[in-house]
């Protein structure tokens, strides 16, 4: 052989000509490709700037037409010495290295997606885990969008082969959805008040959705199983409370959302992973200051529901009748939008814990629309689309739960220090009494001295509303206090 064609020669020559010479044979070239690629792989970080620039050309030369199995082995370790070479100071030792990195992720998808499953988990298995590392960590922008991409196309291609990867992968996904974001968006979000950011924030909440990176992720969830979920659910509830970008976070919400629709059996079997992913979800839902946050966890949260137990429903209820008393209206925008999701999603859910919300959302029906505030009026119509769809009717409502609104209202009249809550349980109560023959003749009495008892004391906005249903109470229910009641003790009553 001339000495020229030996093999410890012929890595100068690809080296120093920047590609494979057609004289030396394609044959000749594939029967010595691995000891080729070994001469030229340590000189991809040589001292010099030309030898670094061949190397990458001539690397990219032989992976594209002579790659061995050998070479493909080696790829990920390849690939971490290709990013160094894509921080060099020297622009064309930096294209040059691009054309190696193009090479090697061509590579990689042509052996992931090899018909034999035991070839491409081969390469997976180092592959994937340094691909995630470099998306999350690359210091070099392009490094990490080169990650990033190669793991969307892999996800698309062989999502089987993932599958033990997939708690990795997936998390790693949710959280570059927010740090690809344009830097304009920033921009604008700093810049807008209150309704234009909320504005903002539901159109990213609409973009992280369609995004490509969140059409991998879904590609990936055929492939989840009931051990891939239970690992996936502790960085998922991490994301879901502590991420710091906004479009991660409903991203993540949107992410459980699918996996109830599309794996309804799996969240069965896993009802401990539902819980606790239905705990994170939980008080973000109401109480988050991002108000797109809050219809993005609420939506999530009803359909994640059904498979979390009645445990779990309760709790949450019990924290959105707390807000409802209080006196923060934002808070109350997001009951409304939490109880809207459970009708549409988990009426069922919704229905066994009726009797705990319902007096809580009469009571904010019975709030009058401030005259010429079209905010105002359309709140109120926000809450009585609500009411409609919860109960047939408000007569309804009353002859099935009349006694847990009446001790509802009662309670938020002894105890409340909010005299707009207590004007609506007062106008609720005049709701509830204008029903006939809802309450026995004992129990209307003692309703009635109970209210003429809070006409006491000094006045508050909305005190007349008491006297309101005091008076429509004595109007529908005359029958019953002239059988227990005489002149004499309604005076005492008021005294």
């Amino acid at each position: 052989m001339p000495p020229a064609r030996q093999p410890s020669n012929v890595g100068l020559i690809i080296v120093k000509v920047g590609t494979v010479p057609s004289d030396l044979g394609g044959s000749w070239v594939d029967e010595f490709a691995d000891a080729i690629a070994a001469e030229i792989t340590p000189t991809l970080t040589h001292p010099e700037w030309r030898v670094r620039e061949s190397s990458c050309l001539a690397f990219a030369d032989l992976l594209s037409g002579h790659s061995t199995r050998s070479m493909i082995d080696r790829l990920p370790e390849t690939l971490a010495t290709v990013f160094r070479v894509q921080d060099d100071v020297k622009e064309s030792v930096r294209k040059a290295a691009d054309r190696a990195a193009m090479a090697i992720r061509k590579a990689c998808l042509n052996e992931a997606g090899s018909s034999n499953p035991m070839r491409s988990s081969a390469l997976l298995t180092p592959l994937l885990p340094a691909l995630v590392d470099g998306a999350a960590h690359a210091p070099i922008a392009k490094n990490k969008q080169f990650c990033l991409l190669l793991l969307v196309d892999l996800s698309g291609q062989c999502g089987k082969q993932m599958k033990p990867f997939i708690a990795q992968v997936v998390p790693c996904l949710l959280d570059a959805i927010s740090e690809i974001e344009p830097w304009q968006l920033n921009y604008v979000a700093a810049r807008s008040d209150v309704r234009d950011l909320e504005d903002l924030d539901d159109a990213r909440a609409r973009l992280a959705g369609s995004s490509s990176l969140m059409h991998a992720v879904q590609q990936l969830l055929p492939h989840v199983g009931k051990e891939e979920l239970e690992g996936l659910q502790g960085r998922l509830a991490e994301q879901l409370r502590n991420s710091v970008g906004v479009s991660t976070r409903t991203a993540a919400a949107q992410l459980v959302t699918h996996l109830c629709i599309q794996a309804p059996q799996l969240m069965m079997d896993c009802q401990a992973v539902c819980v606790k992913l239905f705990s994170a979800l939980r008080t973000s839902s109401l109480r988050d200051r991002n108000p797109s946050v809050r219809k993005q966890f609420s939506s999530a949260l009803s359909y994640l529901a059904r498979f979390s137990g009645s445990a779990q429903m309760g709790t949450l209820l019990n924290e959105a009748r707390d807000l409802l008393i209080g006196s923060e209206e934002d808070k109350k925008i997001a009951v409304r939008n939490l109880l809207k999701s459970l009708s549409a999603n988990a009426p069922d859910a919704l229905t066994g814990h009726s009797a705990a919300i319902v007096p809580y959302v009469l009571m904010e029906t019975c709030q009058e629309p401030i005259k010429g505030d079209e905010e105002s009026r359309k709140k109120c119509a926000a809450w009585a689309e609500l009411w409609s769809e919860m109960v047939p009717s408000t007569e309804t409502a009353v002859r099935l739960y009349g006694e847990e609104i009446v001790e509802a209202a009662m309670e938020i009249l002894k105890e409340n220090q909010v005299w707009a809550v207590r004007a609506q349980a007062a106008a609720m109560l005049k709701e509830v009494v204008a029903v006939p023959g809802q309450m026995s003749a004992e129990r209307t009495v003692t309703l009635l001295m109970s209210l003429l008892g809070f006409l006491n004391g000094r006045y508050w906005t909305g005190k007349e509303r008491i006297l309101q249903a005091v008076e429509k109470l004595m109007e529908s229910s005359r029958g019953e206090l002239n059988a227990k009641m005489d002149e004499k003790q309604i005076k005492e009553g008021i005294s």
